[in-house]
């Protein structure tokens, strides 16, 4: 899905969003990988994986940095102020400035990433009511989605990536570390 985003010179525009299928295919197919089909691993089997399998690391580590600027970048104030406008300007809903003030300041704890693809929702699955805007709470909760969406992806990303590091370790003939119980993501304040 791409997401609505406005470029800086406030001429909107839909995001590339190729990054983001491409992390949604490595995911996938992370997911449906299953490492010990075949019971104990082999120095071939790891490499066959790693060969047909899995993607490239350097891939991994590409999609997984994309997506942990975008988790990480904060939403610039008038990105959201912009984009909270556009979203009233599709609707044909006048401005509405202590509207549109509110919900871009409540938006500023989201990824901008996050707040476009909910805006992109938004307009693409519910409706005003009565010539007034869609509620602040429920872009809220559809932010809030679309946000723990990018830090499902991240964290299966670094699982992926893990599993490559141990795979290339076996593949080597290595014998690779056991996982260990602390490796848990932190806390993300969304």
């Amino acid at each position: 899905m791409n997401a609505i985003v406005t470029t800086g010179s406030s001429v909107p525009m839909l995001a590339d969003a190729e990054t983001y299928r491409v992390v949604d295919r490595m995911v996938d197919s992370f997911l449906d990988f299953d490492l010990f089909a075949d019971g104990e691993w082999s120095a071939e089997g790891a490499r066959h994986s790693l060969r047909h399998d899995l993607p490239a690391r350097q891939d991994v580590a590409a999609a997984l940095g994309s997506l942990q600027r975008d988790i990480d970048t904060p939403s610039p104030a008038e990105k959201r102020l912009e984009i909270v406008g556009l979203m009233l300007d599709v609707q044909s809903i006048d401005g509405n400035e202590p509207y549109i003030r509110f919900l871009a300041l409540k938006l500023e704890q989201f990824p901008m990433q996050a707040i476009a693809r909910a805006i992109d929702e938004v307009l693409c699955t519910m409706r005003p009511e009565g010539g007034r805007p869609v509620p602040v709470s429920d872009i809220l909760a559809v932010a809030k989605r679309h946000a723990h969406r990018l830090v499902q992806q991240r964290d299966a990303l670094r699982q992926l990536d893990r599993t490559v590091i141990r795979l290339e370790l076996i593949a080597d003939g290595k014998q690779p570390p056991k996982p260990n119980a602390g490796d848990d993501d932190d806390d993300v304040p969304f």
